[in-house]
């Protein structure tokens, strides 16, 4: 028996071959993809399509209800995404249940939680969005993944921040302090001399971006400095980024939330973090930034610093 494939939603498929009486030909058979099984499950059915002019794939018999079959000869195709009633499936009372292919497939889709013939926004929106069960499993498994992310970005900023110990060490030791933080001497004596500076910390390699072409001067928005692995930050830039912070706050009263979390929601975020890693308090922070570092700071979110 072989199920019949079927357009769902979005156009998902799937072929299923439950059994049948036919010996595998290896040299011709294609178990390995979806197709080749689907040209066997052709086969398996073509004697019944033939004998009977339907063009289902599944057809089956019963005894009980042959009036109203094709000849009265008992042979029909199931409703759709059932079988007929097959031994060991019965409920409680011991009648006999018939078996849904939809829910052998969602069965599948649940264990394996990978898509099969169809897309994974179908598998994720129609299938198992409807599984309220494992909704609790699937927080779980966010859960992780947002922890993760969370300590992937903090270990990331610690080792492009430099607090006020590295900063005394670099006057004695330079070079040590220099190879922690994955930078020349020359490039670490150019970052605390503020000589590499954009608006909220320091570029220690401006042809090199990953949001820009390679070997060409970055063009990428300021905000983005914060994410990128050529940034370092250092305790004289607390002010500005204290006040950068608590500008891009103010911003969630004046845009929508989705705006505001695609504009500012990742500048914001390892802000936060590079100020904790600093041990700065933000409004003390922001009330030590000059009048020239609110400027920047204005200009930047108001996309006056951007390159047209």
């Amino acid at each position: 028996m072989a199920a019949n494939h079927g357009a769902g939603p979005l156009r998902s498929e799937m072929d299923l071959t439950l059994s049948a009486a036919r010996r595998p030909l290896v040299d011709r058979d294609d178990y390995g993809s979806a197709h080749g099984v689907y040209e066997i499950a052709l086969e398996f059915g073509r004697g019944a399509r033939q004998y009977l002019a339907y063009p289902d794939l599944i057809v089956y018999h019963s005894f009980s209800y042959r009036l109203g079959t094709p000849g009265n000869l008992g042979y029909r195709t199931p409703a759709v995404g059932l079988f007929g009633p097959l031994e060991g499936f019965s409920d409680g009372d011991g009648m006999p249940r018939r078996v849904d292919s939809r829910r052998i497939r969602r069965t599948f889709l649940e264990l394996h939680q990978r898509p099969v013939a169809q897309a994974s926004a179908t598998l994720a929106s129609v299938n198992l969005v409807r599984d309220r069960t494992s909704l609790s499993s699937y927080q779980d498994v966010v859960a992780v993944a947002l922890k993760g992310e969370v300590e992937r970005i903090r270990a990331e900023n610690l080792d492009r921040t430099l607090s006020d110990e590295d900063c005394r060490a670099a006057l004695h030791d330079p070079a040590e302090v220099a190879a922690r933080f994955g930078v020349s001497e020359e490039i670490l004596g150019k970052v605390l001399a503020g000589r590499l500076d954009t608006v909220g910390s320091a570029c220690v390699d401006n042809e090199h971006s990953p949001y820009s072409e390679q070997g060409r001067p970055c063009t990428a928005s300021f905000l983005l400095c914060l994410t990128c692995p050529c940034s370092r930050s250092e305790p004289r830039h607390v002010p500005v980024q204290a006040l950068m912070l608590t500008e891009l706050r103010a911003r969630r009263t004046e845009i929508t939330p989705s705006e505001w979390d695609r504009r500012f929601a990742p500048a914001a975020d390892r802000l936060d973090d590079v100020l904790q890693l600093q041990r700065a308090d933000v409004q003390a922070g922001a009330g030590r930034a000059s009048a020239e570092d609110a400027r920047l700071v204005r200009a930047l979110l108001e996309n006056e610093l951007e390159i047209p």
